[in-house]
């Protein structure tokens, strides 16, 4: 298989991410809707239509490399959080796993992509992306906040690698190949498992101490 065949695949994993990042930020401006965090709501509205537009712009990426454009089909969404949880609590799980986990690993990783590659299309579309991924992440750690001035959230601790290990399935697949395609948005994987782990222990674990949430271990594999 060519170098743009083999990124082109790794391409359409990303559009699926994408395209399941507009249901979870649908989802939670319903549910931020619902309790009566409207700014929240608005700005989880307009995540979900920056999604919609990556999708898009993954779909160009995905033809100029000369791969099939289409859209996989849609699968259910997955339930983010234990379905025992309260509402308002599980709207805060789905908040911090996917703006403050998620999406904070999406930013660095992309950032580590922007700087390799050289593929005009690609350049593109990384710019665009990553300058999104930076909000959405911006709003994970808001709800956090206004979550934990209104009560203790330390119950979150217990759930931190469980998102951890979502989000790097998901995260580390969209990005990550072998060593020849960095000029085409794919880095190689020691160089992924290398930014996750340092955005972990240096963002996302300090990010969450601060609001009282304690992550649990970190052992799990970053890359396969």
């Amino acid at each position: 298989m060519t170098a743009p065949a083999r990124a082109a695949a790794i391409w359409r994993h990303r559009l699926a991410i994408e395209r399941e990042a507009v249901g979870h930020f649908g989802w939670l401006a319903a549910r931020f809707a619902a309790q009566g965090d409207h700014d929240l709501a608005a700005r989880a509205r307009q995540a979900a239509a920056d999604e919609r537009d990556h999708a898009g712009r993954c779909q160009a990426v995905i033809a100029a490399l000369g791969g099939d454009p289409a859209p996989p089909a849609a699968a259910p969404l997955p339930a983010l959080g234990p379905a025992a949880l309260p509402a308002a609590d599980r709207a805060l799980y789905a908040a911090v796993a996917v703006g403050c986990v998620t999406e904070s690993l999406s930013c660095a990783l992309l950032l580590a992509l922007r700087a390799t590659a050289t593929h005009p299309q690609v350049v593109a579309t990384l710019d665009a992306i990553v300058r999104d991924e930076i909000d959405h992440a911006r709003l994970g750690w808001a709800a956090l906040a206004r979550a934990a001035a209104r009560a203790d959230v330390g119950w979150l601790g217990a759930h931190v690698d469980a998102m951890r290990a979502a989000a790097v399935a998901d995260e580390v697949a969209a990005v990550a190949g072998d060593d020849a395609l960095a000029a085409l948005g794919v880095l190689p994987r020691a160089q992924a498992a290398a930014v996750v782990a340092t955005t972990w222990a240096t963002v996302i674990v300090p990010g969450l101490a601060r609001h009282g949430v304690v992550a649990g271990a970190t052992s799990a594999p970053v890359a396969s």
